[in-house]
């Protein structure tokens, strides 16, 4: 049987193969293990942030039948072991059986900075542990854009979003220091001129367009920024966007972190054909009584009828 343990790139955390890291065939995955040097942070002192509402979890598909998952707390370098529940499960063509798991990370109770341990271990393939990028939980970040993304009807990442091919049942996060910036309202129109030369109008979409305004980030994480603009969904702070064009941001190789402006284009602007459900305490009328006289009451309830006569 093969020795598989594929993680995808579309998600929170981005893993590396802590054993064979150095003959890891991408760039990017060696360069990080180096350049965030788990040990002293000497080059690269960023931790992805995280607030404790927010929402963590990560897939992994694998053949191996036996491994551990543990949080570790990068202070103390206690671990807190996790659990694992497979979502679906399929054969390659050499007949090799892969498993997709699904591991939730309850961030509530958490403190300071972490990250995630998988060590697989199954007889007769080797042994290899993963290590997820560090993140920093806190009760908030203050100047941080929270980046929702979902769905893969068009991006083949390795993910499953929902029970449901193609839907989306949760996102993953992201939270960066950034901010919007609102941009001047736009309209798109689709024209004709008349037999009289007269412009015609046939139809108009208003669009806007913002700007996501990034401060100093790492490079791995505008990659993520890159993965996540392309699905199905991609939300900041709660407003749906999209783009329509590439987006590259600006290198500072020397620090390697980078910066720029991203053009987001909202969706659903000005579209009056999706409804919204309000949200609120529902309001409880107060209870009503008919006077009797200045001690006693009638109570009128749902089911009961006071009938008068004229």
């Amino acid at each position: 049987m093969r020795a598989i343990c594929q993680i995808s790139q579309s998600q929170q955390l981005r893993f590396i193969n802590r054993t064979y890291y150095s003959s890891t065939p991408s760039r990017l995955d060696t360069r990080l293990f180096n350049d965030l040097t788990f040990e002293d942070r000497e080059y690269l002192p960023y931790w992805q942030k995280l607030e404790k509402t927010d929402d963590l979890f990560f897939q992994f598909r694998t053949s191996y039948s036996t491994f551990n998952i543990n949080l570790v707390n990068k202070s103390t370098y206690a671990k807190t072991s996790l659990t694992a529940t497979p979502i679906y499960n399929y054969e390659l063509d050499d007949g090799t059986p892969i498993v997709v798991y699904n591991c939730d990370v309850t961030l509530t109770g958490l403190d300071g900075c972490y990250y995630v341990e998988l060590e697989l271990a199954t007889g007769g393939l080797p042994e290899v542990t993963f290590w997820s990028e560090p993140f920093k939980v806190a009760e908030e970040w203050e100047n941080t854009l929270l980046i929702k993304f979902g769905g893969n009807s068009t991006i083949s990442d390795g993910f499953r979003w929902a029970s449901t091919q193609y839907t989306i049942d949760r996102y993953q996060y992201l939270r960066i220091e950034a901010r919007i910036i609102e941009g001047i309202p736009g309209t798109q129109k689709d024209t004709y001129d008349d037999s009289d030369i007269e412009l015609t109008t046939l139809n108009a979409n208003p669009i806007e367009i913002d700007t996501l305004d990034i401060k100093l980030i790492p490079y791995y994480l505008h990659e993520k920024i890159n993965l996540a603009l392309g699905h199905d969904e991609f939300w900041v702070n709660d407003l749906l966007y999209n783009i329509d064009e590439d987006f590259e941001l600006t290198s500072f190789k020397q620090m390697l972190m980078r910066t720029g402006n991203i053009q987001l284009r909202r969706v659903d602007y000005e579209n009056y054909n999706n409804y919204v459900d309000l949200e609120g305490t529902p309001l409880v009328l107060p209870t009503s009584y008919f006077l009797i006289n200045d001690t006693d009451y009638m109570l009128i309830n749902t089911t009961d009828k006071l009938q008068t006569n004229n």
